[in-house]
Protein backbone atom coordinates (compact mmCIF):
# COMPACT_ATOMS: atom_id res chain seq x y z
CA UNK A 1 0.00 0.00 0.00
CA UNK A 2 1.38 2.93 -0.66
CA UNK A 3 2.19 5.83 1.89
CA UNK A 4 0.15 8.62 0.63
CA UNK A 5 -2.65 5.95 0.11
CA UNK A 6 -4.55 8.19 3.33
CA UNK A 7 -4.22 11.71 0.73
CA UNK A 8 -5.33 9.36 -2.22
CA UNK A 9 -8.68 8.00 -0.93
CA UNK A 10 -9.13 11.26 1.02
CA UNK A 11 -9.21 13.28 -2.27
CA UNK A 12 -11.41 10.75 -3.74
CA UNK A 13 -14.19 10.56 -0.82
CA UNK A 14 -14.10 14.91 -0.82
CA UNK A 15 -14.12 14.65 -5.00
CA UNK A 16 -17.36 12.60 -4.56
CA UNK A 17 -18.84 14.86 -1.67
CA UNK A 18 -18.33 17.44 -4.18
CA UNK A 19 -20.14 15.92 -6.95
CA UNK A 20 -23.15 14.98 -5.05
CA UNK A 21 -23.02 18.59 -4.25
CA UNK A 22 -22.76 19.64 -7.77
CA UNK A 23 -25.51 17.55 -9.07
CA UNK A 24 -28.09 18.30 -6.54
CA UNK A 25 -26.80 22.13 -7.16
CA UNK A 26 -28.17 21.16 -10.99
CA UNK A 27 -31.07 19.47 -10.16
CA UNK A 28 -32.17 23.03 -8.45
CA UNK A 29 -31.29 24.99 -11.67
CA UNK A 30 -32.69 23.22 -14.35
CA UNK A 31 -36.23 22.87 -15.21
CA UNK A 32 -36.45 19.90 -17.24
CA UNK A 33 -38.17 17.46 -14.92
CA UNK A 34 -36.85 14.46 -16.46
CA UNK A 35 -32.78 16.05 -16.06
CA UNK A 36 -33.89 16.87 -12.62
CA UNK A 37 -34.27 13.18 -11.79
CA UNK A 38 -31.38 11.77 -13.40
CA UNK A 39 -29.58 14.79 -11.40
CA UNK A 40 -31.19 13.67 -7.73
CA UNK A 41 -30.35 9.99 -8.86
CA UNK A 42 -26.45 10.56 -9.37
CA UNK A 43 -25.81 12.91 -6.14
CA UNK A 44 -27.27 9.61 -4.51
CA UNK A 45 -24.73 8.00 -6.97
CA UNK A 46 -21.84 10.38 -5.63
CA UNK A 47 -22.93 10.04 -1.82
CA UNK A 48 -22.48 6.31 -2.37
CA UNK A 49 -19.43 6.01 -3.79
CA UNK A 50 -18.00 8.77 -0.95
CA UNK A 51 -19.56 6.16 1.60
CA UNK A 52 -17.64 3.16 0.31
CA UNK A 53 -14.13 5.58 0.14
CA UNK A 54 -15.01 6.70 3.45
CA UNK A 55 -14.85 2.92 4.76
CA UNK A 56 -12.06 2.46 2.60
CA UNK A 57 -10.55 5.44 4.29
CA UNK A 58 -11.37 3.97 8.26
CA UNK A 59 -9.80 0.51 7.26
CA UNK A 60 -6.82 1.03 5.55
CA UNK A 61 -5.51 4.99 7.34
CA UNK A 62 -8.16 5.72 10.45
CA UNK A 63 -6.09 8.31 11.61
CA UNK A 64 -5.93 10.11 8.35
CA UNK A 65 -7.22 13.68 9.05
CA UNK A 66 -9.45 14.31 5.59
CA UNK A 67 -10.22 18.04 6.13
CA UNK A 68 -10.76 20.31 3.09
CA UNK A 69 -11.94 23.51 2.24
CA UNK A 70 -15.64 23.64 1.00
CA UNK A 71 -16.18 25.49 -1.91
CA UNK A 72 -20.58 25.44 -3.30
CA UNK A 73 -21.25 24.71 -7.23
CA UNK A 74 -20.90 28.38 -8.32
CA UNK A 75 -23.10 28.90 -11.28
CA UNK A 76 -22.14 33.09 -12.15
CA UNK A 77 -21.22 31.58 -15.82
CA UNK A 78 -24.27 29.78 -16.23
CA UNK A 79 -25.48 26.34 -16.11
CA UNK A 80 -24.23 25.41 -19.77
CA UNK A 81 -20.60 26.50 -18.48
CA UNK A 82 -20.73 24.75 -15.62
CA UNK A 83 -21.88 21.45 -17.02
CA UNK A 84 -19.46 21.69 -19.77
CA UNK A 85 -17.03 22.38 -16.75
CA UNK A 86 -18.20 19.21 -14.76
CA UNK A 87 -17.83 17.66 -17.24
CA UNK A 88 -13.82 17.70 -16.87
CA UNK A 89 -14.55 16.63 -13.98
CA UNK A 90 -16.53 13.18 -14.29
CA UNK A 91 -13.91 12.37 -16.66
CA UNK A 92 -11.42 12.61 -13.81
CA UNK A 93 -13.05 10.52 -11.79
CA UNK A 94 -13.21 7.57 -14.52
CA UNK A 95 -9.38 7.87 -14.09
CA UNK A 96 -9.03 8.14 -10.33
CA UNK A 97 -11.22 5.00 -10.25
CA UNK A 98 -9.15 2.78 -12.95
CA UNK A 99 -6.19 4.65 -11.19
CA UNK A 100 -7.01 3.30 -7.38
CA UNK A 101 -8.34 -0.39 -8.73
CA UNK A 102 -4.50 -0.43 -9.27
CA UNK A 103 -3.37 0.43 -5.82
CA UNK A 104 -5.63 -2.19 -3.75
CA UNK A 105 -5.11 -5.76 -3.69
CA UNK A 106 -8.73 -6.74 -2.47
CA UNK A 107 -10.77 -8.30 -5.18
CA UNK A 108 -14.15 -7.01 -3.30
CA UNK A 109 -12.98 -4.19 -3.33
CA UNK A 110 -11.74 -4.19 -6.76
CA UNK A 111 -15.16 -5.48 -8.12
CA UNK A 112 -16.60 -2.46 -6.48
CA UNK A 113 -14.06 0.36 -7.76
CA UNK A 114 -15.33 -1.05 -11.44
CA UNK A 115 -18.90 -0.70 -10.63
CA UNK A 116 -18.06 3.25 -8.99
CA UNK A 117 -15.82 3.87 -12.32
CA UNK A 118 -18.40 2.24 -14.39
CA UNK A 119 -21.04 4.77 -12.83
CA UNK A 120 -18.79 7.36 -13.23
CA UNK A 121 -18.60 7.03 -16.73
CA UNK A 122 -21.95 6.57 -17.16
CA UNK A 123 -22.24 10.17 -15.72
CA UNK A 124 -20.04 11.89 -17.84
CA UNK A 125 -21.74 9.97 -20.52
CA UNK A 126 -25.00 11.25 -20.12
CA UNK A 127 -24.36 14.82 -19.14
CA UNK A 128 -22.15 14.96 -22.63
CA UNK A 129 -25.78 14.13 -23.86
CA UNK A 130 -27.53 16.32 -21.71
CA UNK A 131 -25.20 19.15 -23.18
CA UNK A 132 -25.70 17.96 -26.39
CA UNK A 133 -29.27 17.35 -26.76
CA UNK A 134 -30.56 20.57 -24.40
CA UNK A 135 -28.49 23.03 -25.51
CA UNK A 136 -31.17 25.28 -26.46
CA UNK A 137 -32.87 24.99 -22.83
CA UNK A 138 -29.65 25.94 -20.95
CA UNK A 139 -28.81 28.29 -22.87
CA UNK A 140 -32.70 29.68 -22.16
CA UNK A 141 -32.05 29.05 -18.57
CA UNK A 142 -28.33 30.87 -18.66
CA UNK A 143 -30.79 33.99 -20.28
CA UNK A 144 -33.40 33.79 -18.16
Amino acid sequence: MPQDFGQVLCRGLVDELKSAEAFIAMAQEISAFDIKIRFISYAQEELSHANFLAGMLGRQAPDFNCRTIHRPPDFSEGIMAFMVTYLAEEEAAVFYYETLLHMVDSEAEKLILKRIRDEEKAHYEDILEIVQSHADELMEADHA
